[in-house]
């Protein structure tokens, strides 16, 4: 039931404000819902595979699986929730991106559970690769192939761009240029190449509240790229 103790909500929709609106709180309601109901349903299913192959696991090891799939699908452990959660938009979320990789490290003494999170990685990483592949060779699109573009891993059509990563893709760029000391990302006003803090600065904004983004965006008379925007566009 989308309504017990798994969770009523996803973090995305932890303002219900609108939700007692007459017309729109009948859509968000429903779209709350079918959000709830298909990631659990994935925790559901992927918690269920690994009992099905190792039935004997122990307490341990299922506290340690439930730990990944939580992390894989959005509900991170954000230090300090009560404070970030008023600065990022679904600070969870954003922090799960980060903690994926290190649910490898964090699981290495667990052999089955470390297998399966490792089969997890290996499974999603090879079939978004085999999509881009196709997509590439096909000739349907094309594929950012370098770190230092925004479109680095995105399939991009006419003047669309696809990101299949589900949230991967930034962070991803960002630990490149720290480990290559490429400087990915450029000042769209001078087009000089941003310091390694000024691109941690300007993913960090991208990640904000709009509440937050606005009020600064409003201070600065400029948008998030830094170019500049008067108030009344804001």
């Amino acid at each position: 039931d989308w309504r017990g103790n798994l969770k009523s909500r996803e973090e995305f929709f932890q303002n219900n404000v609108l939700e007692d609106r007459p017309l729109l709180g009948k859509v968000l309601r429903a779209s709350n819902r079918f959000l709830v109901t298909h990631l659990n349903l994935i925790r559901y299913h992927a918690f269920k595979q690994f009992l099905r192959r190792n039935p004997n696991a122990t307490a341990d090891e299922l506290r340690r699986r439930a730990d990944a799939i939580n992390v894989f699908t959005g509900r991170g452990k954000m230090p300090g929730k009560e404070f970030w959660k008023y600065v990022l938009l679904a600070p969870d979320f954003t922090a799960s991106r980060f903690q994926t990789p290190y649910m490898v490290v964090k699981h290495w003494n667990s052999p089955r559970v470390r297998r399966a999170i490792l089969e997890d990685l290996g499974g999603y990483v090879a079939s978004n690769m085999a999509l881009l592949a196709l997509i590439h060779y096909s000739g349907l699109g094309t594929v950012g192939m370098d770190p230092d573009d925004s479109d680095f891993g995105k399939i991009v059509i006419g003047d669309q761009r696809f990101d299949i990563w589900a949230g991967y893709q930034q962070p991803a760029r960002q630990i490149i240029s720290l480990v290559t000391g490429s400087l990915a990302s450029h000042d769209l006003v001078d087009m000089k190449p941003l310091r390694a803090w000024d691109q941690w600065s300007q993913f960090m904004e991208y990640r904000m509240s709009p509440w937050l983004r606005t009020s600064i965006a409003l201070l600065e008379d400029r948008d998030t790229m830094g170019t500049e925007q008067p108030w009344w566009e804001t």
